[in-house]
């Protein structure tokens, strides 16, 4: 660009400048464009100024708010527009460009952090903000963590705090249901929740059957199932024995630290670190001496083992042999819902006891099977009913699921807020039961959420 030396009345323009102080900028600003216009014309020379691009050559203003330094600086037209004169044309700019039918203003993408059920989180796109359904992150999702497509339907994506766990559909929102969580939790939760922040994970679709679990072959999706697994045990949603607890817990001190070396792995080795390997209620008791010295001893055992695996990824060996034990269960792969259940209603055979309270605190577990109801004063299995062996009914407004039998041998009442969940997932789960019964073996895609309960 042509540097040319602008005179208004033979005075430079920051001498001009400096006089004008009472004037309004913008008529000192038009003084120097006409000036300037009248010396390019002269010297036939084009310009065509920025006004909003930033000067080449700033003023310097010192640390201590001294006066600006004495170096010459040359002014240009464009360094001399008012304040108000840049408001109105960036503000004219911005509304030139968002009716720009090439701008992309309005087309920026959020990022939302992820959590993977195997302890490690991505950042997915959100290209419609808000308004992004879950299927559309799922596709981002599989993408980061490289998962196969024949697995893609095995996981799905989960809103979640401490007290509240919801599978979203292909259709939700996650963040328009992330901004109404707090009133998600006074709907669904008794007690004051009110600190919870939700986040998202993706962790195992729970319409998914043990069976079809059989056929996993890939890492990925193995480390997936085995980690959504462990994660169930180790807050004791899936009550198992001491003995399953520990055989499980040699799997885990396998996967996470490798071989046992005596002089590493000795007592004192978990110290602090128990609830990684066992059960909550396990490793916070007055024996977690004693359960550490049995994990140790299994973790030598299972040690030992690995060199026999025929299977060329040991660790993926090792996800099979805690899988394979957790399908034993038949409260495997469900979803979890509090509740209290009416002992002055409950009629079940006579093999099965429970504390006679009016109350007991119980978990109703729902997955490809059935209901099962697990006590969660002894950590243990009440029954489990398959879908064709009972009748149900739930009631979102009285808080209420009941279960029972025509021949009236059985007859179970659980007050719970999360009744309108239950009964969403309940009609699904059922529904693909039935399916499977007939010999259609196709998996439901649905999943149980909020919007119409």
């Amino acid at each position: 660009m042509v540097q040319t030396a602008i005179d208004i009345e033979g005075k430079s323009p920051l001498a001009v400048c400096l006089e004008c102080r009472e004037n309004k900028w913008s008529q000192t600003a038009k003084l120097l464009r006409e000036a300037y216009a009248k010396t390019a014309t002269q010297q036939s020379c084009s310009f065509s100024p920025s006004l909003l691009s930033p000067p080449d050559r700033p003023l310097h203003i010192t640390h201590d708010g001294e006066a600006p330094t004495s170096e010459p600086l040359p002014l240009r037209i464009k360094d001399i527009v008012s304040l108000s004169e840049k408001g109105s044309l960036a503000a004219g700019r911005s509304a030139r460009n968002r009716t720009s039918p090439g701008n992309n203003a309005d087309k920026l993408v959020r990022r939302q952090r992820i959590d993977i059920v195997n302890g490690q989180h991505h950042l997915a796109r959100f290209p419609s903000g808000k308004d992004t359904p879950t299927e559309h992150i799922l596709q981002d999702i599989y993408k980061l963590i490289q998962l196969a497509p024949q697995y893609h339907e095995m996981v799905a994506l989960w809103i979640q705090s401490d007290s509240l766990e919801i599978q979203l559909g292909d259709n939700d929102k996650p963040l328009q249901l992330m901004s109404t969580w707090p009133s998600l939790m006074t709907r669904y939760v008794t007690k004051t929740t009110a600190a919870e922040i939700p986040k998202l994970c993706l962790r195992r679709n729970v319409f998914i059957s043990p069976a079809k679990e059989k056929s996993v072959a890939d890492p990925t999706m193995l480390e997936l199932l085995y980690a959504d697994a462990k994660r169930n045990v180790l807050k004791g949603h899936y009550p198992c024995s001491e003995e399953d607890a520990i055989e499980l817990g040699g799997l885990t001190m396998q996967v996470l630290y490798g071989d046992h070396v005596s002089t590493v792995h000795h007592s004192g080795f978990l110290q602090g670190q128990l609830e990684e390997v066992l059960p909550v209620a396990m490793a916070t008791s007055r024996r977690r001496v004693e359960f550490e010295r049995r994990i140790l001893a299994q973790h030598s055992r299972v040690s030992q083992s690995v060199s026999t695996f025929s299977d060329n990824d040991p660790q993926a060996s090792l996800y099979k042999q805690y899988l394979q034990k957790c399908c034993q269960w038949p409260f495997y792969g469900a979803a979890f819902f509090h509740g209290s259940l009416a002992t002055k209603t409950f009629r079940l055979p006579t093999q099965v006891k429970i504390h006679r309270k009016a109350h007991v605190p119980v978990n109703i577990a729902v997955n490809t099977s059935g209901f099962h109801l697990i006590s969660l004063e002894t950590n243990s299995v009440i029954t489990s009913l398959s879908y064709d062996s009972v009748d149900w009914d739930a009631s979102a407004e009285k808080h209420c699921v009941q279960l029972s039998r025509s021949d009236k041998t059985l007859h179970v009442q659980i007050k719970t807020r999360m009744a309108g969940l239950f009964s969403s997932l309940v009609s699904r789960m059922s529904e693909q039961y039935l399916q499977r019964s007939h010999g259609n073996t196709s998996t439901t895609t649905s999943t149980a959420h909020t919007q119409n309960d």
